[in-house]
């Protein structure tokens, strides 16, 4: 047996004929003397197990020969983990299906990773928007969010169905939404904001999706999801926010008359520059609570120089901003001035970021000195920032955690 120490990569290989075929594969990992006597150091440990297939281990061949410095058997084997959150410390343990064998147990820090291998040789899967990860996510060469685990299905709130689609008019601003209604027609509303769009032909297509994203990501029961269509591109960056306008201003004055419901409280919740426009809304307006999901762009000047400097990068808005005010190197204030970091004060309502840790280069150099202005404000409600450590751009929809104190923070 080689043992290094507790927290460290790889800790021991172990092979133990264990013969109960009976058991599963929790317990046969709990009667080897490893597991019971790393469960006696953490004894809060989760526990979970799946299956993997022969193909998946052969996939995963490299690394666990690494870590188990032994020849691996290429078969079906059952995967059994056991996560102490706390410490950060997890231990694998793989057994195999049908001789109910321990052929390899090694312990890890929780986050920690091999950025060179995929997600597959990793052992893990990456999950989609719709998904969530069962396990721990870690970063791999092809995903930031390499789930350790297994996908599941969101199943979030089972009362609502398909959406109707709806045209809003306030004051002859007119946009599409798509509203997600419970069967109560006593309710709360979540104002869902969809992210960037590569052409406003997209808008109903992110619309529906973000509206999706929503109901699969919030359990609690009599909420009614509104996901606006706001317009992007036929427009300079920031003149859409009256359209945004438009959609909380019609659901605080016209939505219960036209929908036939009784609002309680009303929520906005948005997703990279849908968290621009819930973020700006909460300068103006008072609501029951905002959720702001990869904030951006927070600032323009610095992104559009970028894209001056390297055409290949170039966003939509970028172009737009150029024609009207001419280089953003040399012309910066109103690139600025419609950023979101002219938007960090005088917030009327509660907040929660969320933002993941692996997000884009841009995002990430420009996220600390958001957090810094915002966490500065003198005059905001109460801020909340959850900063989800190996989570990409939408990670705030997949991450067990952060869900949890999304539908927290709406109850």
């Amino acid at each position: 047996m080689k043992h290094v120490g507790w927290v460290c990569c790889s800790v021991f290989l172990v092979i133990v004929l264990l013969g109960c075929t009976g058991q599963g594969p929790i317990t046969v990992a709990k009667n080897d003397p490893s597991v019971q006597s790393f469960l006696k150091d953490y004894p809060g440990a989760k526990e979970q197990s799946m299956m993997v297939s022969a193909s998946m281990i052969q996939k995963a061949y490299p690394t666990l020969v690494q870590e188990c410095g032994s020849q691996i058997p290429l078969k079906d084997s059952y995967r059994v983990t056991f996560a102490d959150p706390p410490s950060k410390t997890l231990m694998t343990v793989f057994i195999g299906k049908e001789s109910k064998q321990v052929y390899c147990i090694f312990i890890k820090t929780m986050g920690q990773a091999d950025t060179s291998s995929t997600c597959a040789q990793q052992n893990g899967h990456a999950c989609n928007t719709l998904q969530k990860c069962d396990g721990e996510t870690i970063p791999a060469s092809d995903t930031n969010a390499c789930c350790l685990g297994s996908c599941t299905q969101l199943t979030g709130n089972s009362s609502l169905g398909e959406p109707s689609q709806i045209l809003i008019d306030y004051e002859g601003t007119e946009l599409t939404a798509f509203v997600y209604r419970p069967d109560s027609k006593n309710v709360d509303v979540i104002l869902a904001y969809h992210g960037t769009v590569d052409s406003d032909s997209q808008i109903i297509t992110f619309a529906k999706n973000m509206g999706d994203i929503v109901k699969n990501a919030i359990t609690k029961e009599n909420i009614m999801i509104i996901s606006v269509a706001y317009p992007q591109h036929s427009m300079l960056f920031g003149d859409n926010f009256k359209e945004s306008e438009a959609a909380l201003l019609w659901t605080k004055s016209n939505a219960e008359t036209e929908l036939g419901v009784t609002i309680n409280r009303i929520f906005l919740v948005g997703h990279s520059q849908g968290g621009y426009m819930v973020t700006r809304l909460n300068t103006l307006y008072e609501t029951d609570g905002v959720i702001a999901n990869g904030v951006g762009p927070i600032d323009l000047s610095f992104r559009c120089a970028l894209d001056e400097k390297d055409p290949k990068t170039t966003e939509g808005y970028c172009v737009a901003l150029k024609e009207a005010y001419g280089s953003a190197v040399t012309n910066p204030d109103p690139y600025i001035q419609r950023s979101l970091i002219s938007f960090t004060s005088g917030y009327k309502s509660k907040i929660l970021f969320t933002q993941g840790m692996k997000d884009g280069k841009v995002q990430m150099a420009l996220w600390p000195g958001f957090k810094e202005k915002i966490n500065a404000c003198t005059d905001c409600a109460p801020i909340t920032i959850r900063e989800i450590p190996n989570g990409g751009h939408g990670a705030a929809f997949t991450d067990a955690e952060t869900m949890q104190l999304m539908n927290d923070f709406i109850s």
